[in-house]
């Protein structure tokens, strides 16, 4: 449940971001805040399936497949709440690196703490 929080907050920060710096990314915080909610459920549940769905295509592209997949758990998350705005592919796009990076980040934050609980530092 923790992992969820989170991811949600993290995922939240990008989307708000995201809306503060193009004009193509709007909705009200609420709705952005649910978007971001709904976003950590897909990545946790839907992303994992379409990941091994899209592994040939991963492996031969050397991994840019996973960009497509982050865009797609994203459309799916807008879908689901409906009162976003994202417009364009390429806001899409760097709007899945941005999530891409993020877990990344929550995943190596998660791991530190992890660490820091065990070895006591």
């Amino acid at each position: 449940m923790g992992k969820l929080i989170l991811r949600t907050a993290a995922y939240f920060a990008v989307i708000m971001i995201f809306s503060l710096l193009f004009d193509k990314v709007s909705g009200p915080a609420g709705l952005l805040l649910l978007g971001a909610f709904i976003l950590a459920l897909a990545n946790t549940i839907i992303r994992p399936l379409l990941t091994v769905f899209a592994l040939p295509v991963n492996l031969l592209t050397l991994g840019i497949a996973s960009i497509f997949v982050n865009m797609l758990t994203i459309l799916i998350s807008d879908a689901i709440v409906g009162g976003i705005s994202i417009l364009g592919f390429w806001i899409h796009m760097l709007m899945a690196v941005a999530v891409m990076l993020t877990d990344i980040l929550v995943r190596k934050s998660r791991k530190g703490i992890a660490r820091s609980r065990v070895y006591g530092f």
